[in-house]
């Protein structure tokens, strides 16, 4: 969105409304389980987390976790958990907003705040326990790399097993991708990639043992 073309604030509204229901769609053909009304839901709660709220480039800052939740269905295949993460991984941002005295911007804890407000809202949404509890993790750990460190990946590995800790390592890549060309930069991608090899190496070693 540029500055010299605004939109009105109906086509803004248009404009989000399409997006979620590309994701919506998108999950809808897909083989997940469907829980349509939670993901819906968790929409409708980020939406108004962000209203008003903007990003740089000026766009509605809804937009960014509509994109997020876009990748992990349309490009990585996930389904319900991972969609309700990425739409609420930000939520608790508009409350933890701060400046320094260099008048620039921070949401120390925004992290841990959105992962309080999406178990508040899975919780009056009734949603499943395991899905609300793996949402919230994913959610307060977003923010969190996994170094890639074989000691490190092997206590993350201990803590979470392989399934949960690849689900927080696409989340972490589809936000970093909706941030920017839409691909995780070069270095990132090693990074991810580094992580992963780690990964299969200590699980490979660790069937040879067991």
């Amino acid at each position: 969105m540029t500055q010299d073309k605004q939109m009105s604030h109906q086509e803004e509204d248009q404009l989000i409304e399409s997006a979620f229901q590309e994701v919506l769609q998108a999950y809808l053909n897909s083989n997940h389980r469907k829980k349509v009304e939670i993901i819906e839901r968790a929409y409708r709660f980020a939406r108004e987390a962000h209203k008003g709220v903007r990003r740089r480039s000026g766009e509605p800052y809804i937009l960014h976790p509509i994109s997020v939740a876009k990748i992990v269905i349309s490009e990585m295949g996930l389904g319900s958990t991972s969609i309700c993460a990425a739409l609420l991984h930000d939520v608790g941002k508009p409350g933890t907003y701060t400046r320094d005295e260099q008048g620039n911007g921070h949401f120390y804890g925004h992290a841990q705040e959105s992962a309080r407000l999406a178990d508040q809202i899975l919780h009056r949404l009734k949603a499943p326990t395991a899905l609300r509890e793996q949402v919230v993790e994913l959610i307060e750990l977003h923010m969190t790399p996994v170094p890639a460190q074989r000691n490190v990946v092997r206590r993350r590995l201990s803590h979470f097993g392989p399934e949960r800790l690849e689900l927080l390592l696409r989340l972490q890549e589809a936000d970093l991708s909706s941030k920017g060309t839409g691909v995780p930069s070069q270095t990132e991608a090693e990074h991810f990639q580094q992580v992963r090899s780690l990964m299969a190496q200590l699980l490979e070693e660790e069937a040879c043992f067991s």
